[in-house]
């Protein structure tokens, strides 16, 4: 499999971890998620009632949320290439990382809690509120991941560039809107609730027009003529961040 095939493939990706999340999270019923503001016992009889659903679902997200770190790969050698800065594709591997232990660290506790749903109420909320604030105390990670990739698109050394300027903008328009998550610990009802307009609904809508651009983008790229000219294979990106061995 040659260079551009291993990008076709990491940014195909996202569309399987994004596909996977959203059948998990129907599948476990978390899709409004559950209110926060929900006493122990409402949540205990939740799982309770759905626990081969949520145990089903679990796995199914755990899976697809390991797919966002190739895409998070693919984004890492577009800053590389479009901007020459090796140091912001580091930053944004790392990032990826921590944003790939986001997406898949609720599954893991969604899993751990339907394993014993006879657990006392009060555990199991505590197992509860563990699996959803994760999810959002990452999203400071979203924002400087998407702010180097925007500053990447701004400054775009090709001759062609690759991304419009108004998508640059809406990339940081997007890593914004995840930043907001961080404040679902200030209160349980309300916009800022985990399951609320602002914390929830917006950004999610926000960052799924996103992905859809990105991925058309970066397709189109690895279509054109100069793509040919690049290698985004493994050691291409390893001998262009790290220099050449030979």
């Amino acid at each position: 499999m040659n260079g551009i095939k291993h990008s076709k493939v990491c940014i195909f990706s996202l569309s399987v971890a994004m596909t996977s999340l959203t059948v998990a999270f129907i599948l476990c019923g978390i899709l409004p998620p559950q209110s926060p503001a929900n006493s122990a016992q409402t949540v205990a009889e939740w799982y309770a009632s759905h626990n081969t659903r949520i145990q089903i679902g679990a796995i199914i997200g755990s899976i697809g949320a390991i797919f966002y770190a190739p895409f998070a790969a693919a984004m890492a050698w577009e800053v590389k290439r479009i901007s020459g800065n090796s140091e912001a594709a580091y930053l944004q591997v790392i990032l990826g990382v921590i944003a790939t232990w986001g997406f898949v660290s609720p599954w893991t506790t969604f899993m751990s809690t339907s394993f014993r749903p006879d657990r006392p109420a009060e555990i199991t909320h505590a197992l509860y509120d563990s699996a959803w604030l994760p999810l959002y105390t990452v999203s400071a990670s979203f924002g400087l991941q998407f702010a180097f990739l925007a500053w990447a698109m701004l400054n775009d050394k090709n001759r062609t560039m690759t991304y419009p300027r108004w998508f640059a903008y809406y990339t940081v328009f997007t890593g914004l809107s995840q930043m907001l998550g961080i404040f679902v610990v200030l209160t349980k009802t309300g916009p800022f609730a985990w399951n609320g307009l602002i914390a929830f609904w917006i950004p999610l809508v926000i960052f799924g027009v996103w992905t859809n651009f990105m991925m058309k983008y970066m397709t189109a790229r690895l279509k054109s003529p100069a793509a040919e000219e690049e290698d985004p294979s493994v050691d291409g990106v390893a001998n262009s961040m790290y220099g050449s061995t030979s």
